[in-house]
């Protein structure tokens, strides 16, 4: 029985707060500047995102891989299992959503979307295309770049198994994605001609830039089992004062102004900080049922809460502050996120207990056929 840690559900549960507070914020025109730039940094949860994975699955292969016959294949299975229910259930959904008056202008309508689009998102090879990234799912490229990171998964857990080489790793992962970059932008309209619409979206979501921010994750992963990191700097009373910088990084970091290295490489080194504090597993401050149960919910969550915000802006008044000033605006940019967090709880809640969890229940049952524990039955 592999363990569950509280502290990874945590990070998964500050991942889903600061994603729905940005697109909370795409909502409103005009609010306090130093707001509008904290709130547009909450797109960097996804990466945090990536760096809870990339550690959680490396954990989870530690604890099978000796008790398994298959761990390898299993792992493919479970991965799987885990996430194409709920995200192939996300398509229909936002399929129909699209035909309806709550569709939003911020992604294409499904009518206008071709069946090529539909066949990559559906076998998860959209975010490989201009043409179909982040149009079917709104937010479907971070789950296109976790399917294609689940493929090299196995091989690094083989090969990578000191801390010195995963930060080898990391470094090598940092070049090449600033080199892909560059290549990228002096290259995109000769390599994909007739997509220059898509030319942001796939510069900045390609799997490519993010791989620097998994190597992190594997980073964490041996500084945590390894070194126990968080612990010894907790026991030494390191850890508030390494939280406290941790915040004031994060406070300064959305007015960083550097132009080569891509902020989500900045932000995925503070999260690993941040993470190997929580990983001492004493602060019940921010490591509390609330945040942790964000976090169960927290793949339903990043599904739903497009939805949810299109629903709000169509049928709830948050706008009649829109022109009081900055400060009354901001106070309504909070309201309309308090919201969509507790609404989007509410629906993922749901989805989680009977889309999300069959589809685990259903993963293992086809683990334990492949392990030879259960036969498999056509009756």
């Amino acid at each position: 029985m592999v363990k569950k840690y509280a502290y990874i559900d945590a990070l998964r549960g500050y991942a889903i707060l600061g994603v729905i507070a940005i697109h909370s914020a795409f909502e409103f025109r005009v609010f306090d500047f130093y707001f509008q730039q904290g709130f547009r940094d909450g797109q960097y949860g996804v990466h945090l995102f990536f760096i809870a994975s990339a550690l959680t699955l490396f954990l989870s292969l530690a604890g099978r891989s000796n008790i398994e016959k298959r761990p390898y294949q299993n792992f493919f299975l479970r991965r799987f299992f885990r996430i194409a229910p709920l995200f192939w259930f996300a398509i229909i959904a936002y399929y129909l959503l699209s035909l309806s008056p709550w569709e939003s202008i911020r992604w294409d309508r499904g009518s206008e979307l071709t069946i090529w689009n539909y066949i990559l998102t559906f076998s998860f090879l959209h975010g490989w295309s201009p043409a179909t990234i982040n149009k079917v799912v709104p937010g479907d490229w971070s789950i296109a770049t976790e399917m294609t990171f689940y493929l090299f998964v196995p091989l690094l857990f083989i090969y990578v198994k000191k801390l010195s080489v995963a930060m080898w790793v990391t470094v090598i992962a940092i070049l090449v994605s600033v080199g892909f970059d560059v290549f990228l932008a002096k290259n995109y309209s000769v390599i994909f001609p007739g997509y220059t619409e898509s030319r942001w979206d796939y510069a900045k979501y390609n799997f490519v830039r993010q791989i620097p921010v998994f190597s992190m994750g594997m980073v964490l992963y041996f500084l945590i089992s390894q070194y126990s990191l968080g612990v010894r700097l907790s026991r030494n009373g390191y850890s508030h004062v390494i939280l406290v910088g941790v915040f004031l990084i994060l406070l300064i970091l959305p007015y960083n102004d550097n132009r080569y290295i891509p902020d989500s490489i900045f932000y995925g080194a503070v999260f690993v900080v941040f993470a190997l504090i929580l990983s001492a597993d004493n602060n019940k401050l921010l490591v509390n049922s609330a945040i942790c149960y964000l976090g169960k919910i927290s793949f339903s969550s990043y599904i739903i809460h497009f939805m949810v915000i299109d629903v709000l802006v169509f049928y709830a008044p948050f706008y009649f502050l829109e022109g009081s000033g900055k400060l009354l605006v901001t106070l309504s940019v909070l309201l309309f996120c308090v919201c969509v967090v507790f609404i989007t709880a509410i629906i993922s809640s749901v989805t989680y207990r009977f889309i999300e969890k069959p589809g685990v229940r259903l993963g293992n049952v086809v683990v334990m056929v492949n392990e030879g524990r259960m036969r498999p039955k056509f009756s």
